[in-house]
């Protein structure tokens, strides 16, 4: 039976000692220091070597936990700063879909976004309510989400690949009083239609949105097509959210369809 390293064995019970006596700072140059006498100069070599590495990732790594921890401070969100970059670089890329090489610049996003803040809203959705999902990668999701959060929307992202039961469960779990999906996924939406309007749920011919162009499969004309409800809306952002100073970073953002080993959906709330 082949037992541990040396260098390890005496790593491990040094670690151990000195942390139980509550000193972790003592604790890591224990480590190092019991580390170079059992390896010698390799070690200090080592060190040597990878110093500036890590110095310059643990200065990044400092900007990036100073930079969140100001802005939740100033109880900013994520629109917030977005509408701080569109100021900034207007015409610069925002977005650059591959598949049909599509190119947003964030302006273009941004007015996108403000469309969608302002339709939903006249909809009557307000704060706290919950729009799910079903898309396919492409800009006009991201606009969406952006759109939604402004008005303080929750949004639920529901996978793309749920089908009938898994894909209702989904989008009634999250309580979604609207959904938006790919148009490409129709078929898939339109055999749920009964479920999803079953029990006060969504309303269908309401609340239940193609985009990004026509419904795919049957029961394509049951649904609103959002790229013409939204023609003609406008670009302007919409009424400060109400209640933000309030809630600050507190609120449920939005939920995500998690799926475990035995294919079992649930919402995990973010």
């Amino acid at each position: 039976m082949a037992f541990p390293s040396r260098a390890l064995v005496i790593t491990a019970v040094t670690a151990l000692f000195l942390y139980v006596f509550g000193f972790p700072f003592r604790a890591a140059v224990g480590l190092c220091l019991v580390t170079f006498l059992v390896t010698g100069r390799a070690y200090l070599r080592l060190f040597i070597k990878t110093f500036p590495r890590d110095l310059w990732m643990g200065k990044n790594l400092f900007h990036m936990l100073h930079y969140a921890w100001m802005h939740k401070r100033q109880r900013k969100i994520l629109p917030d700063l977005f509408e701080e970059q569109v100021e900034r670089t207007p015409d610069k890329m925002a977005v650059v879909y591959a598949n049909d090489d599509h190119r947003w610049t964030f302006r273009d996003l941004n007015s996108y976004a403000n469309s969608v803040a302002n339709y939903f809203s006249r909809l009557g959705l307000r704060k706290g309510d919950t729009v799910a999902l079903f898309m396919e990668n492409s800009p006009e999701y991201i606009g969406l989400y952006l759109g939604l959060w402004k008005i303080g929307v929750v949004v639920a992202f529901v996978n793309h690949n749920l089908r009938h039961e898994s894909l209702t469960h989904c989008v009634r779990v999250a309580k979604s009083r609207a959904l938006v999906f790919s148009s490409s996924l129709a078929a898939a939406v339109a055999d749920v239609m009964d479920e999803l309007e079953a029990g006060g749920g969504i309303e269908v011919g309401r609340m239940c949105f193609a985009v990004c162009g026509e419904p795919a499969g049957h029961g394509g004309g049951s649904f609103k097509r959002l790229d013409q409800e939204l023609q003609g809306m406008s670009t302007s952002p919409p009424p400060l959210l109400a209640g933000k100073e309030a809630d600050g970073n507190d609120s449920c953002r939005c939920f995500i369809t998690l799926i475990n080993t035995q294919m079992r959906q649930k919402n995990s709330e973010v």
